[in-house]
């Protein structure tokens, strides 16, 4: 086994097997604790940062115990007293497993087994601390954090998946520049999928589009009775299309063509996204399995793209770029 994976064995522990009293030391150097909420992580993260941190604490514990085990027993076959006394040696060994343990524990948040610990820590600093409520304390320990285990679930994600959940930036850049209030929707659209939550992957798809359809309209200056932020989609792109229609009579140019092509495919598209997923995802008609959910991520990503570089949000982004000299 690499030895990456096997720092239990170099930080363990360290007995010469004589069965009195303080033989076991315990070495100082912890392993690395790393704590992050909602990311994702390779399967060597969780065995050398999670499962190494579990073991390494775990085989500390139980060849303490085993030491205070023997040596009760041992006191009580020889009527010897002396085996049972806490020495400075067992408390040095209790401080080093104290100090690498909590920091495992609260990276964890397994507070009950923090709270066990804290209970034994309790017991070693009594001016004579008693062998056998060392070794309830330690059996208390063990049952209460496999129970806490028991509680605590990974997700595997597939590593084709995995830049999804890690870089969703990576499959919309020019959309993420150019739209900022759909950068929301973008994150979770590529992490739903990645997660395997198809039908609300294709839900923020769907958001991320309506960005893009109020975009296109302030750009072809869409006036409504309300804000175009409130209306439907379907009059939204019935506006657009008016606008679009009107462009046809316009004297003919290179630059009016070009315009009338744009919007006029823009609202074909919008019309396709709105019939074929939209109105279904939107009244919870439908729901979407991984192929499904990934062809519309795609169409999604492929039309954003390209309509980033024409209209967009930002002062950054040439709200239209086309063969006209400035913006219309």
């Amino acid at each position: 086994m690499n030895a990456a994976l096997c720092k239990q064995e170099s930080h363990a522990w360290r007995s010469r097997e004589t069965g009195s009293a303080g033989d076991i030391t315990l070495d100082r150097s912890p392993l690395g604790v790393e704590n992050g909420f909602h990311r994702i992580g390779s399967v060597w993260e969780v065995l050398e940062v999670h499962a190494a941190g579990f073991v390494h604490n775990t085989e500390a514990l139980a060849f303490l115990r085993e030491d205070m085990e023997r040596r009760l027993r041992t006191a009580i076959e020889t009527y010897d007293p002396v085996l049972t006394e806490i020495t400075a040696q067992d408390r040095d060994n209790f401080a080093v497993l104290f100090e690498n343990w909590s920091g495992w524990l609260k990276s964890h948040e397994l507070d009950a087994s923090l709270d066990c610990l804290k209970r034994l820590q309790e017991e070693y600093r009594q001016d004579e601390p008693q062998i056998r409520e060392i070794i309830r304390h330690m059996k208390a320990i063990v049952e209460t954090l496999e129970g806490e285990l028991r509680r605590r679930v990974f997700l595997f994600v597939v590593s084709e998946d995995a830049n999804l959940y890690r870089n969703p930036v990576a499959s919309f850049p020019l959309a993420w520049a150019a739209y900022p209030s759909a950068r929301r929707d973008i994150e979770e659209a590529c992490r739903c999928y990645a997660l395997g939550r198809y039908t609300a992957c294709v839900f923020h798809s769907m958001a991320i589009l309506q960005v893009g359809l109020y975009a296109l309209a302030h750009k072809a200056n869409v006036t409504l009775r309300y804000p175009v932020e409130l209306a439907e989609w379907n009059e939204v792109l019935s506006a657009i299309e008016r606008y679009a229609e009107s462009l046809r009579n316009q004297p003919r140019s290179a630059a009016r063509d070009e315009r009338l092509t744009f919007f006029s495919e823009c609202a074909a598209q919008f019309r396709y996204f709105k019939d074929a997923w939209r109105n279904h995802v939107a009244h919870m008609r439908e729901s979407y399995d991984r192929d499904q959910a990934h062809s519309i991520l795609l169409h999604v990503r492929d039309f954003m793209e390209k309509a980033s570089t024409r209209v967009g949000e930002t002062p950054s982004v040439q709200t239209w770029t086309g063969t006209e000299s400035k913006a219309q």
